[in-house]
């Protein structure tokens, strides 16, 4: 897989390490694969040489990712929470750090197929969609007694298996010099308060929650703006349609439970 790279090259050329057993990527990953290339970053299919070649999920952040970032420590507070968390529907965070000007992240290699690709190819019948969305619920809600917040909930970062079971991944995040957690959504997602640069909190999580909702129900997000300036005053200014005018059948509770994050 050939990575396309944009103006803000990494530090290290890493596809010359893949299939190198010789030479590690911060001293402690061999890369295997490249696996896809990111709005934040590139990931890779990695052995962790220090626990017996277990393979991991290797991110490496793009430069432009870390140019506003905390000079101390470009990881977000929660990332530190991410490490000790135990929880079956999390993928494990094992190790983050900083090598050579690169940021990464290496966490459990988890297989399944984004919520974001199986709707490109599949419908949700109502049964399996009721159920990814108690998982979510229930996870963030997990999330949230761990006091961890303003997840970077997205359908990309959402997988499933073939039993429809959710795992979230790539949560980690980087925090910039305002010790906002940048996230790379461009917007769709976005609480109001997180587009007035105000203080995140959980009720972002359940705002992003009920973007989830509504686009798994209709087939389509809230709202669509044609650029990020639109996409910002439709989130701020703006009342969605219910989801039962697109969604017809759809009963009342479910209007008034979307409507209510």
């Amino acid at each position: 897989m050939t990575i396309t790279r944009w103006d803000w090259r990494n530090t290290v050329n890493l596809e010359l390490l893949i299939g190198r057993g010789d030479r590690l990527f911060a001293n402690r990953y061999r890369l295997l694969k490249a696996l896809w290339n990111g709005n934040s970053g590139e990931f890779y299919l990695a052995e962790d040489v220090k626990f017996e070649n277990r393979e991991v999920l290797l991110k490496v952040f793009h430069q432009k990712a870390l140019l506003h970032a905390n000079q101390e420590s470009p990881f977000s507070p929660s990332s530190f929470q991410f490490m000790k968390l135990k929880n079956p529907r999390v993928a494990s965070v094992y190790d983050f750090g900083t090598s050579a000007g690169d940021a990464y992240v290496a966490s459990e290699y988890v297989q399944g197929t984004s919520l974001a690709s199986y709707l490109n190819d599949n419908a949700l019948d109502d049964e399996l969609l009721y159920f990814i969305l108690l998982q979510l619920a229930r996870t963030i809600h997990k999330l949230h007694q761990s006091g961890i917040q303003n997840i970077d909930l997205t359908l990309d970062h959402i997988l499933l298996d073939s039993n429809g079971n959710i795992r979230l991944v790539d949560l980690v995040g980087i925090e910039n010099s305002k010790n906002d957690v940048q996230h790379f959504v461009r917007g769709p997602l976005r609480a109001p308060e997180l587009w007035r640069r105000k203080e995140p909190s959980r009720e972002s999580d359940l705002y992003a929650l009920g973007v989830i909702a509504y686009q798994l129900i209709t087939g389509e997000p809230p709202f669509d703006g044609g650029s990020v300036v639109e996409l910002m005053r439709q989130h701020l200014e703006e009342v969605p349609c219910a989801v039962s005018v697109l969604s017809p059948g759809t009963p009342l509770w479910v209007d008034d439970m979307v409507a209510g994050m």
